[in-house]
């Protein structure tokens, strides 16, 4: 009987010494207030965050609608896709932070330095924030109802940067066509314009018909005349006798 009793008493102590220990590996936690006003805080971040996601949606629709260059629309749509990113990141950076001041609680409570009721009644405090416009606005920070909003507006941006992605190749696709065409253009100028110096050289090279007449006879008149030129005068009569001043 009172070896049985020692062991309990050597498990107890084993018990308390593995206790102590973990205790003294734990790092220093936060208190359930401070950990309640933290959660809070990182709440209201992510219900304000909804309105730029909101922003974000009408700037892609108005991408989708507006008449400008291709060119210039690529621009904005680059700029929209890093708005996206970002607000991704936030969101995903937030979802961590919640979970993980959430993972808190319990060793709290496993610590004894909190209970599971008070700390559920924490939670059940009405909590507000402010929205972009100035509104006050209640809010609920339990984990579940946090993870769910995340999830959604996650969902939002996923769909907001498909929006972008389809209208960003639809740019690059009339932008594509647009030099394309301004290529055919130039070329189709540059063949104009080469065959346009090439018919001017062409008419420079070849005189007119006209003259090409005119220098015809006139050089058959030279030839005529430098023929008569070399012919020999005839001294003899219609008889073929010479005339008295050929003899003298």
């Amino acid at each position: 009987m009172y070896a049985d009793i020692n062991n309990v008493r050597e498990e107890l102590r084993k018990t308390k010494r593995q206790l102590k220990r973990l205790r003294a590996a734990l790092p220093k936690l936060m208190s359930s207030t401070d950990l309640l006003q933290r959660i809070v805080s990182k709440s209201r971040d992510t219900m304000m965050y909804i309105s730029i996601v909101d922003q974000l949606h009408h700037d892609v629709s108005v991408l989708s609608k507006s008449p400008d260059p291709a060119k210039d629309l690529l621009r904005e749509a680059h700029i929209l896709e890093l708005r996206a990113e970002n607000y991704e990141l936030r969101y995903l950076h937030l979802r961590q932070c919640l979970r993980t001041l959430h993972a808190v609680a319990p060793i709290l409570i496993a610590t004894g330095k909190s209970s599971t009721e008070k700390w559920e009644a924490m939670l059940e405090l009405k909590q507000s924030y402010v929205d972009i416009e100035g509104k006050k606005r209640e809010m609920i920070i339990k984990q579940t109802t946090m993870e769910r909003i995340i999830e959604d507006q996650l969902n939002s941006i996923s769909n907001a940067k498909a929006a972008i992605h389809a209208r960003r190749a639809t740019l690059q696709s009339e932008e594509k066509d647009l030099q394309e065409s301004s290529q055919a253009k130039i070329t189709e100028s540059i063949d104009s314009l080469k065959s346009a110096i090439e018919e001017m050289v062409r008419k420079i090279e070849t005189p007119p018909a006209g003259h090409l007449k005119e220098e015809t006879f006139e050089k058959k008149r030279r030839s005529q005349e430098s023929m008569q030129d070399e012919e020999p005068m005839d001294f003899s009569d219609a008889e073929g006798h010479a005339l008295p001043e050929a003899r003298g």
